[in-house]
């Protein structure tokens, strides 16, 4: 990963300035609820807005008493960031990432350390010390720990100057750039025997007042100078290093870095407040400049001494530009944001940090968080891409709602800060810290059904203020659908009677329509609900267990549901015929009454036993009926009437004797006139006879049709 440098100003104390988020109005206040802290988001996510920003500062002034901060670098094995402290006693701080928590690292002596740089072999840490007098470059195990009594060793033999910035290669060896003697001292990899002596030393660099930065994605390391206007190529992967050439350039540059996806360098220009990207010729004797970019103009108040520190760039191109503001101590420092491709819709931008920032310490991880010493103040702002998601929550009637967002970092630190969230008319509804797991949620008072959208924004401590789209949405509240039976059974033929009752959370008592049915869907009964209750008198189905559901079609207030089935036992009706007379006549009218069948069932009547069919009744609504016949002409004596059902198969029986005809038998005189008249007096008696039981049995058919048709009704 490229690191780029520029000389640190120090000087004197800064004011120590608190950041804090914007001010917010308490939801309690308004009398819709209270702000509460959300748990991990489990709506779904509606939009999203990202801004770079200060999304946190470390105060290392406060944790350790210190507060001239230099130059610094990551130790992304160990979550580590090291900052030299540019004051007496000669200290480095060391910054736990995973908790932000600060230490002084004692070096020795009085003398002022600059700069810090960390071996990708076994991370051990460098730290330049830039004084006339004590000189030297400390050399730090990270695993040690060290005290004023056991203090890390220091390199000065060999160095040809005051060492300044520190870089170190793929191979471990360490590069120290003395700006004023036009040197770089090459000391041993902290692997090798000659960890702690100078191996080499480069000179002629027309490194004057210069900065450098080194690709170790493909072994160069650059060195340009303001004096000279020149940019130098170096061979870290040679051994010795080597320059490869020195390229002119056309502006005085106050700063370089590198894209170490493209492999290009970047310079920046003070006389034109720009950054050019430069690709450089394979013979290392030239460069073309592809880009160049504006940097945003000094704030009000800068002094024209103002100078750029430092070019970092992140994995996804997006480039850093650190301006130091003088007086540093009056004027906020600031950072020039450039993303990879600048457009209106992706401009670039600009974020102020604390005073007297001295350059940028990228961290090469995923997220890329570039942290900036503050060197007036004692501060270290952090800035990162700050998401802020905005969720569609769901919620019943009567129950609270609540309105939803999260807050992340792209390096997935913690964020600090308040979610200030506003209904669609732009009204502040509340607003809600932002949790340890970076959620933030206003909880309302019951809301009507419907959906609601809402604006969550969030203003970081330094940056641009991001807003995203919710929504909140009421839905019917649940309902739960019971019922009680007036009785467990019941004889086919009777009624049953069902209490429905429909509960809920939504405060007011259902109203909707029901139906109750057996399991397979029959409709037995239906109407409408009375504050959540209603009374349903329905005919039992036929005889058996039937199981009975409860349905509730739902209203405004409650969605709909169904009971858990109860079971209805429909004794069956014992089947029984009856005549009104014990016998009859051969030709004469009779009548048969039935019941116990099931309700309009067909049933079969015959006489038994030849059979003759006697005819068929209709029977009614209780499964009775009556059938009226003329005796047909049989053998008289004992015979049986047999009714049986067509559609149940229930089979009854009545004894019926039939007698003969009347006006005949054994005995009866002979005698031709008396005997056509009593043949004639015979048949006209039958005939009136049948002509009677015609009458009736069609007004008994028009009688059950009556009976059914009113009960159908």
């Amino acid at each position: 990963m490229p690191r780029a440098h520029r000389r640190p100003q120090t000087t004197t104390a800064g004011r120590l300035t608190a950041f804090t988020a914007a001010a917010t109005l308490s939801l309690g206040l308004l009398g819709m609820g209270t702000a509460v802290a959300a748990p991990a988001p489990g709506p779904t996510l509606l939009t999203s807005s990202t801004a770079t920003a200060v999304a946190s500062t470390l105060d290392i002034r406060a944790q350790t008493g210190q507060w001239s901060l230099a130059l610094g670098s990551i130790d992304a094995s160990r979550n580590r960031l090291y900052i030299a402290v540019a004051y007496s006693p000669s200290q480095v701080v060391q910054v736990d990432l995973s908790s932000g928590v600060a230490t002084l690292i004692p070096l020795g002596g009085s003398f002022a350390p600059v700069d810090t740089a960390v071996s990708p072999r076994d991370g051990t840490v460098y730290v330049s010390h830039n004084s006339g007098h004590e000189q030297g470059i400390s050399v730090l195990d990270p695993a040690q720990t060290y005290t004023d009594a056991s203090l890390p060793p220091v390199i000065s033999s060999g160095l040809t100057g005051n060492p300044y910035l520190l870089d170190v290669g793929n191979d471990g060896r360490v590069y120290a750039l003395h700006v004023n003697q036009h040197t770089i001292s090459v000391i041993g990899a902290s692997t090798s025997p000659d960890r702690l002596n100078v191996v080499q030393t480069l000179t002629d660099l027309n490194s004057h007042d210069g900065y450098m930065a080194i690709d170790n994605d493909r072994d160069r390391l650059y060195v340009v100078s303001p004096v000279s206007n020149t940019l130098t190529v170096i061979d870290t992967n040679a051994v010795p290093a080597a320059v490869l050439g020195v390229i002119p350039l056309a502006t005085s540059p106050v700063g370089v870095g590198v894209n170490a996806q493209t492999g290009q360098v970047l310079i920046t220009s003070s006389a034109t407040n720009s950054v050019s990207w430069l690709t450089v010729a394979n013979d290392q004797q030239s460069a073309v400049v592809t880009r160049t970019e504006s940097l945003v103009a000094l704030p009000t108040g800068a002094s024209s001494t103002s100078q750029l520190q430092s070019i970092s760039v992140r994995a996804d191109g997006t480039t850093f530009v650190v301006a130091n503001v003088y007086p540093s101590n009056q004027v906020r420092s600031q950072v020039t944001v450039i993303p990879p491709v600048v457009s209106a819709a992706t401009p670039v931008t600009g974020i102020t940090v604390g005073y007297g920032a001295n350059g940028g310490i990228l961290d090469p991880r995923a997220g890329g968080t570039l942290y900036v010493p503050n060197g007036s103040q004692g501060t270290v702002s952090e800035i990162s891409d700050v998401t802020l998601s905005a969720y569609a929550t769901t919620s019943e009637l009567g129950s609270p709602s609540s309105m939803q967002a999260s807050l992340t970092r792209s390096d997935a630190r913690k964020i600090t800060g308040f979610v200030e969230f506003a209904d669609s008319s732009t009204a502040v509804l509340g607003s809600a810290p932002v949790d340890a797991a970076g959620s933030a949620s206003v909880t309302l008072t019951a809301q009507p059904v419907g959906s609601r959208s809402f604006t969550a924004s969030f203003t970081p401590l330094r940056g641009t203020r991001i807003s995203a789209t919710g929504s909140e949405t009421t839905t019917t509240a649940a309902s739960t659908t019971a019922f009680a039976l007036s009785a467990a059974s019941v004889i086919e033929g009777g009624s049953a009677t069902a209490t429905l009752t429909v509960t809920g959370n939504a405060g007011v008592g259902a109203t909707g329509p029901y139906t109750f049915t057996t399991a397979a869907g029959d409709v037995l009964a239906s109407g409408t609900l009375t504050d959540g209750k209603a009374t349903a008198t329905f005919q039992a189905p036929p005889a058996g267990t039937t199981s009975l559901v409860a349905h509730f079609a739902g209203d405004a207030s409650y969605s709909a549901s169904d009971s858990e089935a109860q079971n209805l036992v429909v004794t069956a009706r014992v089947p029984d015929a009856t005549t009104p007379t014990e016998s009859g006549a051969v030709g004469g009218p009779a009548r048969v009454s039935v019941s116990g069948f099931l309700p309009w069932e067909d049933v079969a009547v015959t006489l038994h036993s030849d059979p003759i069919s006697l005819g068929t009744i209709k029977t009614d609504g209780i499964g009775s009926g009556t059938l009226t016949f003329v005796v047909p002409t049989v053998t008289p004596g004992s015979h049986r009437i047999v009714a049986v059902g067509v559609t149940s198969g229930r089979v009854t029986e009545v004894p019926f004797t039939v007698t003969p005809a009347v006006g005949t038998g054994s005995g009866s005189p002979a005698g031709g006139s008396e005997s056509a008249l009593a043949s004639t007096g015979f048949e006209l008696a039958a005939n009136l006879w049948l002509c009677a039981l015609l009458v009736l049995a069609g007004f008994g058919t028009v009688a059950v049709a009556a009976r059914r048709t009113r009960s159908i009704r």
